[in-house]
């Protein structure tokens, strides 16, 4: 199911997969928890992540510019994860810093 991504499939025939799918599963035998937490799995509309945008974006330039982008993706997961280390806090020295820039975006 990870490469299933709506932008793949056509919109309209997403929609049907996904009617289908949901259908089937109130089928399963669970409970009335387990089935909402189905429903809700598979009402979720699947996301390309952001690495997998990132090597589209680079594979569909013309290949006499493609060589550099490449180069660029070798490094994209440690980059995404370093952008996820810093947005959750993990990277931050000084909280005091952080304070006083917030506080100087909210008076801007």
């Amino acid at each position: 199911m990870s490469g299933l991504t709506r932008e793949r499939i056509d919109k309209k025939r997403w929609r049907r997969l996904g009617k289908t799918v949901r259908k089937q599963a109130r089928a399963v035998d669970a409970t009335l928890k387990e089935h909402k937490a189905i429903e809700r799995a598979l009402s979720g509309v699947p996301k390309l992540h952001l690495l997998e945008r990132i090597e589209r974006m680079a594979n569909s330039l013309p290949p006499k510019w493609r060589k550099d982008p490449l180069e660029l993706v070798e490094g994209a997961a440690a980059m995404i994860t370093m952008r996820n280390e810093i947005v959750h806090g993990r990277m931050i020295s000084d909280y005091h810093n952080l304070q006083i820039e917030r506080l100087r975006a909210n008076i801007v």
